[in-house]
């Protein structure tokens, strides 16, 4: 009978796909299974985007560089001193 793995960073009995040894900061112990390999997708470029205020009538502000959505309407929400609630962002091409 075979005697379970041991995990090498907290003495821990068998543990799926070693992902407990995520925790270790000796990441040569993961290269066989495979996990040390995969790398965080990049960081999405700063994009351009337009600043509109939503109201009965659209009203452009201007342009702001972010990486998504979300951190254009904060940026113009502080750069034009608007409500960001009010605030819409459009990716310009």
């Amino acid at each position: 009978m075979r005697t379970p793995l041991r995990c090498c960073c907290a003495q821990l009995s068998f543990c799926p796909i070693l992902a407990a040894c995520l925790a270790s900061r000796n990441r040569l112990n993961l290269v066989g299974v495979g996990l040390a390999s995969q790398r965080a997708p990049p960081p999405p470029l700063p994009t351009s985007w337009a600043i509109y205020k939503l109201a009965a009538k659209q009203t452009w502000f201007g342009v702001v560089e972010a990486a998504t959505e979300a951190e254009a309407i904060e940026k113009g929400a502080v750069e034009f001193k608007q409500y960001a609630k009010k605030l819409m962002a459009v990716p310009r091409g």
